[in-house]
């Protein structure tokens, strides 16, 4: 059986906060998934590294900035 290959990959970044014990997560406000919790994150703009991605979709979606980020 052969896949098709997609014409199209949507590339996202996600990235876990762990604090005292507790993990970060939002609430996902549109889409398919609305109303259900997830990591923040979400697409890779064109031209970014997924170090600025990663901290530009945190700070837009929770307010909080990265200081510590490990790969």
């Amino acid at each position: 059986m052969n896949a098709a290959i997609p014409t199209k990959i949507h590339l996202g970044i996600y990235g876990i906060c762990v604090q005292n014990g507790k993990v970060l997560m939002i609430q996902k406000g549109r889409g398919p998934y609305k109303g259900l919790l997830d990591l923040p994150g979400g697409r890779i703009e064109p031209g970014e590294t997924f170090e600025q991605a990663l901290h530009r979709e945190f700070d837009e979606e929770t307010g909080a900035k990265v200081l510590n980020y490990k790969p």
